[in-house]
């Protein structure tokens, strides 16, 4: 049902699940009454049923009992407006980035490199 109401996302995250769900070979249902609005998340009709793909405040504001936050990002699903299932991920280091951070000193004269991100610290740690 997840990937069903994906398939019409355009955040970044989309593709990992729609791309999930065709290597796992899982027939995409219908969907109906789509909407995406900031900060709410993902909504529709999936063969009848409410679903709604959101973050964990969210989630929390509707008072549903969610298991332990883990690392890593987070999409909530709820089926009926009840929970269903937490999607996690986790960005995996380019393997080109050693190579690529090492030639920054001597081709372009950087002395220092930082990383800087909105994640989490353990998400850059």
């Amino acid at each position: 049902m997840a990937a069903s109401l994906e398939q019409y996302s355009k955040h970044p995250l989309a593709g990992a699940i729609t791309g999930e769900a065709q290597k796992q070979e899982t027939k995409l249902l219908g969907v109906t009454e789509l909407s995406e609005a900031p900060r709410e998340g993902l909504r529709g009709a999936v063969e009848r049923r409410t679903v709604r793909i959101t973050g964990r405040k969210q989630a929390e504001e509707l008072r549903a009992v969610l298991p332990a936050m883990s690392s890593g990002l987070e999409c909530v699903v709820f089926v009926d407006e009840h929970y269903a299932a937490t999607m996690r991920f986790h960005d995996a280091p380019r393997g080109d980035s050693l190579l690529f951070i090492q030639h920054l000193k001597p081709r372009h004269g950087v002395r220092k490199v930082m990383l800087i991100s909105g994640d989490r610290e353990s998400e850059v740690a």
